[in-house]
């Protein structure tokens, strides 16, 4: 499930709560254990700040994105292949994806795996926030007749024809 600013890895106040664990583990400890619960803290603490810095680098993708198809590929266009495992390899649709993001993981206050209750196929129910409800009305509006990718960590998962 993906939270509303929710990161997929540490945020500083998950390192200040094992700093704060481990310094109490420390002084409840036995002499022999101290040297080595410090060395095991700091290596700790220095890979999940390691790990918050990458969280911080503007240059990955986001997690979640929306973006719009078009009918010929261009500089601004990127191809993408419908990840499907029910077809056949050959069978694989390719698809013009522009590459500026319409709508990303900001505006998602969740998103769970749900069972179609029909047919019992694998779906993604997507919860959007107040601002991203807004977003996506706008979006959607402004593109009937188009149709939008929905792309989650890269991969192109769905391309629904707006209606």
């Amino acid at each position: 499930m993906l939270a509303h600013g929710a990161s997929r890895l540490p945020s500083a106040r998950l390192v200040a709560a094992v700093a704060e664990i481990g310094s109490l583990a420390i002084m409840s400890a036995l002499p022999n254990w101290v040297t080595t619960m410090k060395k095991i803290i700091q290596l700790l603490s220095v890979c999940l700040l390691s790990l918050a810095a990458v969280a911080m680098d503007s240059s990955s993708p986001p997690v979640f994105q929306i973006r719009l198809v078009v009918d010929a590929p261009s500089d601004e266009s990127e191809d993408m292949v419908v990840v499907d495992k029910t077809r056949a390899a050959g069978q694989k649709e390719t698809l013009h994806v522009l590459k500026t993001v319409l709508i990303d993981q900001t505006a998602v206050e969740s998103a769970n795996v749900t069972k179609d209750k029909q047919f019992g196929d694998s779906q993604i129910e997507i919860r959007f926030t107040k601002d991203g409800k807004q977003r996506v009305a706008e979006v959607t509006r402004a593109r009937v007749g188009k149709r939008l990718a929905f792309v989650i960590d890269g991969q192109l998962y769905s391309a629904p024809k707006v209606h």
